[in-house]
């Protein structure tokens, strides 16, 4: 018995159904990503508000500007505030950038640092409409 070869129109059917199944995937994957993102960024920031009170980037600047708190704690606060974009932090990130190679033991991370000034010059979040609301909108 012969099967038939399907027809140019049922081609494309499958071809549309596909490419609107990985469109999908994509959308839930940004929005999963973004969700897990904003509560990262929540958690940076309830860190940082036990060391220094105050709204979200005022805690997180005073962080990681603070050489007596862990330079873990340091390097969150930093990343938080790039996701969070806030030119205001640009001051503080810009002193903390030694223009040297990272040394992780001695210094918060100088990629992460030169990210978050991107990101607080205006760079692009694709996450953060997901999930940058409330007090941590960026102003």
């Amino acid at each position: 018995m012969k099967t038939r070869r399907p027809t140019l129109q049922e081609r494309l059917r499958s071809a549309r159904s596909g490419v609107l199944l990985i469109t999908a995937l994509g959308v839930v994957c940004v929005v999963v990503i973004g969700l897990v993102i904003g509560h990262q960024v929540d958690c940076a920031v309830e860190r940082a508000q036990l060391h220094h009170p105050g709204s979200p980037v005022e805690a997180l600047v005073a962080t990681a500007s603070d050489e007596d708190v862990d330079l873990g704690l340091r390097d969150s606060a930093v990343w938080a505030l790039g996701q969070l974009g806030d030119s205001s932090a640009l001051p503080t990130l810009r002193a903390l950038e030694t223009g040297v190679a990272c040394d992780h033991s001695q210094a918060v991370c100088q990629r992460g640092v030169r990210k978050a000034i991107a990101a607080c010059e205006g760079g692009w979040n694709v996450s953060a409409p997901i999930w940058r609301h409330g007090e941590l909108a960026a102003r």
